[in-house]
């Protein structure tokens, strides 16, 4: 047919065929699911039952689950908390879940998010992320009775009854999770609560980080109920318990970063495989330290080292890379004959730097960085 000429001179285009059949619907339930999965939440995935009744349960059974929780009003992408207590109602019995995400903007009591973690521990075979960016209301802090305090800025300090603000806390409970692969819990403005029992036989990696105490035993945890575990890492956290002491036989990479932990506790982690090691600010100088690995390579030690108390075991004397502070490691350096990477912290904060450095035998380094902390 033909084009016609319009009244000002222009070519106009017949008009072009109707609507064709609708394609993706004919497609099967998996593929379309697995397209539902990458939409920026769970609530958009699920505004797609709209669309006719071939697609109303369709997004029930999509393999990843993705919520951001807050109040009112929402954001485009955004659930309330009722909404995804609905949403994990309706999830379909045979839909196979391999990742759950759920991301709380606003203050949430542990009573409402326990409900979400035995959810994932029935029905999660993969990955798992909690992440409270509002928790609860902070506890006040309870002070105990002026004592003495010899390495504090004045004579004396308020001594922190940190039990009696525990039993003051809510207490949010992590459930066994047989299945899951991977866990992180951020942001837990409660006392987490460790399972004393139950396995967590498929789980590679573990990270708990910003959480005001940890009730439980992580090193029990670690070494009898997750047999596969080769990452653990804790930042940002306070243990009830006085000691950590892990042993694993798959353990591969370990990070503790601002872990709070008694003066008078240790740290004992026995792990032949575990090649990567970063202990930054855990607990005063006085916490004893017992690494025992024949594989380590990477070492990073923020934490004023006194072979006294701090030992690494089965480590080679020449190392891959190395990270510390310099100014308080010099035995640290003297362990290890040979540095491929050598990376030092210098810290300019004190007038007196130049005084009893240690001394580095720099032909042991084969790669030097300096990071100059003003």
């Amino acid at each position: 047919m033909a084009a016609e000429a319009g009244d000002d001179g222009l070519r106009r285009l017949p008009p072009g065929p109707g609507p064709g059949p609708d394609r993706i619907s004919a497609l099967p339930d998996e593929l379309i699911q697995a397209i539902l999965a990458w939409l920026p939440s769970t609530a958009a995935a699920a505004r797609t039952s709209a669309v006719s009744r071939r697609w109303r349960h369709v997004w029930t059974g999509v393999p990843a689950l993705s919520f951001h929780v807050e109040q009112k009003p929402l954001r485009e992408y955004s659930s309330t908390d009722a909404a995804l207590d609905a949403a994990l109602d309706a999830y379909s019995d045979s839909a196979a879940l391999s990742r759950l995400t759920i991301d709380v903007d606003g203050p949430s009591p542990a009573p409402r998010i326990a409900p979400w973690l035995r959810f994932a521990s029935l029905r999660l075979a993969g990955e798992l992320r909690l992440t409270l960016k509002g928790g609860a209301p902070k506890q006040p802090v309870m002070m105990g009775p002026l004592v003495h305090h010899p390495i504090a800025m004045g004579p004396f300090v308020h001594q922190p009854v940190l039990l009696a603000i525990g039993d003051l806390m809510q207490q949010l409970e992590l459930p066994a999770c047989e299945r899951a692969t991977r866990i992180d819990l951020a942001g837990i403005n409660f006392a987490l609560r460790l399972p004393p029992a139950g396995a967590f036989a498929a789980l590679r990696i573990l990270r708990i980080s910003v959480t005001d105490l940890v009730r439980g035993d992580v090193g029990h945890l670690v070494s009898t109920q997750c047999p596969r575990l080769r990452d653990l890492e804790l930042c940002g956290v306070t243990l009830e318990a006085a000691n950590l002491s892990i042993s694993s036989a798959s353990l591969e990479r370990l990070v503790l970063r601002r872990v709070s932990i008694k003066n008078e506790g240790r740290i004992d982690v026995a792990a032949p495989s575990m090649y990567y090691l970063a202990l930054d600010n855990c607990g005063g100088r006085s916490v004893a330290v017992t690494i025992a690995t024949a594989m380590l390579a990477e070492l990073i030690w923020n934490h004023a080292y006194d072979p006294r108390l701090h030992k690494l075991e089965g480590a080679d004397r020449q190392i891959y890379r190395l990270v510390a502070t310099y100014g308080s490691n010099a035995a640290l350096f003297r362990r290890f004959d040979a540095v491929d990477e050598l990376c030092l912290r210098l810290s300019m904060l004190s007038d007196q730097l130049a005084v009893n450095e240690p001394r580095i035998e720099w032909h042991k380094c084969f790669f030097v960085n300096l990071f100059v902390l003003g």
